[in-house]
């Protein structure tokens, strides 16, 4: 049989049962994460008195649809010839966000955004997320090791990222401030961290 050959029937027969998979595992890791924080660290105020805000449906929409497009394009790289096809709620995301930060720094004193980092909440959001993350990534990447992908690398970088989204999400119950700078900065950190921790630590592992 041909390599060619090969490849098609595993991009044919494989990708139904891992996405559907994946899809099951990420819902429960982000009820593990949620049932944690609630647990360990407790809800934010709003939350723990049954109100919810458009702050955090705001914050709740950004970091959901994060998980939504990492976990995408983790399952299309982890089968051969997976094809990404969120390529525009990627970008309108990115979008949106950054019309958020525009709208921000045009109405919010920038020293009252700088003051958000002096919090205890940057440093908790920094240390919580990377390690439910860190956890996150085990289950996941030994979903992923039993798939079939062609780029080690970028698969790689993508379980950090992933892991990360999802425990972002997960953590996020707790952190009472929703400013688009904060989440992209004490969010964001984390998960670029996990990536590359992740794409310098699991391509070996993922060879067949």
């Amino acid at each position: 049989m041909k390599t060619e050959e090969l490849i098609n029937i595993l991009a044919q027969s494989e990708p139904k049962k891992p996405i559907m998979t994946l899809g099951i595992l990420a819902t429960c890791l982000i009820a593990v994460c949620g049932l944690l924080t609630k647990l360990w660290l407790g809800l934010r105020p709003e939350l723990d008195a049954m109100t919810i805000t458009m702050s955090f449906c705001f914050k709740t929409l950004i970091l959901s649809s994060l998980v939504l497009v990492s976990l995408h394009a983790l399952k299309t790289s982890s089968v051969p010839l997976g094809k990404f096809t969120l390529k525009h709620f990627a970008v309108f995301l990115a979008v949106f966000l950054c019309a958020s930060l525009v709208y921000e720094w045009m109405t919010t004193p920038v020293a009252q955004i700088a003051n958000l980092f002096l919090l205890p909440n940057f440093k908790s959001c920094l240390v919580y997320v990377t390690l439910y993350g860190s956890f996150v990534s085990i289950p996941i990447f030994f979903m992923i090791k039993n798939s079939a992908p062609l780029h080690y690398e970028r698969t790689a970088g993508l379980i950090g990222l992933s892991s990360a989204c999802i425990s972002a999400l997960g953590y996020s119950i707790h952190c009472p401030i929703d400013s688009p700078t904060f989440i992209v900065v004490a969010y964001g950190l984390p998960q670029l961290t996990l990536y590359i921790v992740s794409r310098l630590t699991f391509p070996h592992f993922l060879r067949w």
